[in-house]
């Protein structure tokens, strides 16, 4: 098997293909793959930007923008919240097979993702609190 190291800002993702092999895209730390151990180091987070999002019956784009580098992103459902809202890609709506991550009151989730995450809720008065990081979390 081969060995191969793999440095560079970060860990974007890492998924197995259609002839299970493992592709792991990097930007901001290490990957080494020997013998079939996977080892990753990521350092920590060196920093971090915090909003808030009114979110509505159209599906709204969170601005990663803010913070150069943006690897993970923290999103709560804000505790005011009479609806949930709905977590996803630019496709997402509040039901049906497309339906994204529903998030009740107070509830929250993280993703490994630089961007193209949405928001979109049954009602036109929701909010979300997002937190971006670049580095791990």
């Amino acid at each position: 098997m081969r060995s191969r190291r793999v440095t560079d800002n970060k860990i974007n993702h890492a998924v197995m293909n259609e002839d299970d092999e493992l592709i792991v895209e990097v930007s901001g730390g290490t990957v080494d793959i020997s013998g079939g151990d996977i080892n990753v180091n990521i350092p920590p987070s060196t920093d971090f930007a915090a909003r808030g999002l009114d979110v509505g019956i159209t599906a709204t784009l969170i601005d990663t923008s803010i913070l150069p580098n943006t690897f993970y992103i923290l999103i709560q459902a804000d505790i005011d919240n009479t609806l949930p809202v709905y977590i996803g890609k630019a496709t997402v709506v509040t039901s049906g097979t497309l339906r994204g991550t529903q998030l009740i009151s107070g509830m929250s989730v993280t993703y490994p993702v630089a961007s193209g995450v949405y928001a979109i809720a049954d009602d036109a008065n929701q909010k979300v609190i997002y937190t971006l990081f670049n580095g791990a979390v």
